[in-house]
């Protein structure tokens, strides 16, 4: 936990270079212990290693993550996880960055049905999933 932690404490500080080595080094060890099985924790530290690469400018390491971090999602389906509309939210930005409208607004409707069974209708995290679909229709 500690590297997830000092992961968190240096993307607030916008160190990102170092958010995303600690980020990695937290699932390193995950994995390890998981022994490759998909788990929850595996798949969030995942998208939020996504959220880091997106936020320092490596889109398609950002996508790569949020692919992964999806994957890993749907091989756990007796379960649906809130922080997988995060994921596929942060996969919609890049798609719009990339100018891959309609892939955005797939992965934001997707967001919005999960975030809405999950959260309610009144959670602010469906408002900028909406937000973000209202986005890609105009552009």
């Amino acid at each position: 936990l500690m590297h997830n932690d000092l992961a968190v404490l240096y993307g607030d500080q916008h160190r990102l270079g170092e958010a995303e080595r600690e980020q990695q080094s937290a699932l390193d060890i995950l994995r390890r212990r998981m022994q490759g099985k998909p788990f929850p924790a595996i798949a969030i530290g995942i998208g939020n290693l996504g959220f880091l690469r997106m936020q320092r400018g490596n889109l398609k390491g950002a996508m790569d993550a949020f692919d992964s971090a999806e994957s890993m999602f749907a091989q756990m389906p007796d379960r649906e996880f809130a922080e997988k509309a995060i994921v596929l939210y942060n996969r919609s930005v890049v798609h719009t960055v990339n100018g891959e409208y309609a892939q955005a607004d797939a992965d934001a409707r997707q967001a919005v049905q999960i975030a809405e069974k999950q959260y309610g209708r009144d959670h602010p995290l469906l408002a900028t999933i909406l937000a973000r679909r209202i986005e890609t229709a105009v552009d």
